[in-house]
């Protein structure tokens, strides 16, 4: 299934992307998440080890669109998904000379709509110098404010779905508020906390948008595609939580998962071993299948064409 990971310059993408496969990871047990490629599994590592270093993830560099990273998640039921997570860099969803080349939206029914609350104007302008040196502490110094607007990127997107001719094939979007730890004690980040039942719900978070002034983007998604969720991501949630936007957007089956584990320490991947996932296994074998289909076929179509050549050259008496 294939899956952009759309947002503005900075706004969490990549941390969202690195934190919900971790969860993911975690809460489905061992073996259950594979990578296709050695490559993307090294880089994903890496980043799992920046992350759990404190350290931030490096940019993703705005030159060319990366390749899709190819998972393999298997939850012990209907729900296995191969997942093509596609995480370019915020400039090419606020820039409207891109979309020509973003040939990756063609095939997706569902994506994830990273909101930096850092980006809305109404949540910069609440903060009080004492907040915004908070806020910028969390976030490891790193920008605050962003100057493209958070909600031109849901404008742009649906213009380029729908001159694409492809935005009628969206049938699940999961909008998810990043960086919302780093808003814990302001007042404007009171409704997006972390309490004793967890998260908030996808009421209060689409309530906080709209009081955050992108009510706007919210509409516009809730008329053009299929399934709208809202959810709030941070370093200070539990695997079960950060792992349900991607997980429903996915149509990832929920049988054999954990729910009670709460912050569990993260497993090395690294010593994972790697090999061709099931999907692709199922895939090569399907695809064996048919070309032996099809060569069969084609003997028995020249075996008949040879014997009616026979017959006409030697017509029998």
């Amino acid at each position: 299934m294939n899956i952009p990971i759309v947002g503005g310059i900075a706004a969490g993408k990549s941390t969202f992307v690195h934190l919900s496969l971790m969860a993911l990871d975690t809460k489905l047990g061992e073996r259950a998440m594979t990578f296709a490629m050695s490559d993307q599994h090294v880089q994903f590592q890496t980043g799992v080890e920046l992350i759990q270093g404190g350290a931030r993830l490096h940019k993703t560099l705005p030159d060319r669109l990366p390749d899709g990273l190819m998972v393999d998640v298997s939850t012990g039921g209907r729900g296995d998904r191969i997942l093509y997570l596609y995480d370019p860099a915020g400039e090419w969803y606020t820039s409207g000379d891109r979309s020509d080349s973003q040939t990756y939206l063609d095939h997706a029914t569902g994506l994830v709509v990273v909101v930096d609350p850092m980006a809305l104007d109404t949540v910069v302008q609440s903060l009080d110098d004492e907040q915004r040196a908070r806020v910028h502490s969390a976030l490891g110094g790193g920008v605050i404010a962003i100057s493209v607007a958070a909600d031109a990127v849901v404008g742009r997107l649906l213009a380029t779905l729908r001159a694409r001719g492809k935005l009628r094939r969206i049938r699940r979007v999961a909008v998810v508020v990043s960086k919302a730890d780093a808003l814990v004690g302001s007042a404007i980040g009171r409704d997006l906390g972390s309490g004793a039942d967890g998260p908030p719900s996808q009421l209060a978070v689409r309530t906080w948008l709209e009081t955050a002034e992108w009510g706007d983007s919210v509409r516009a998604l809730e008329q053009h595609v299929g399934a709208v969720r809202f959810y709030r991501s941070g370093f200070d949630m539990t695997p079960k939580d950060l792992a349900e936007p991607l997980q429903w957007v996915g149509g990832l089956g929920t049988s054999g998962i954990a729910r009670d584990a709460v912050n569990p320490e993260v497993r090395d991947t690294s010593r994972r071993e790697l090999g061709a996932p099931r999907g692709f296994r199922v895939g090569r074998v399907a695809a064996r299948a048919h070309s032996l289909v099809a060569a069969t076929l084609t003997l028995l179509v020249l075996g008949a064409a040879t014997a009616g050549l026979i017959i006409g050259v030697f017509p029998g008496g």
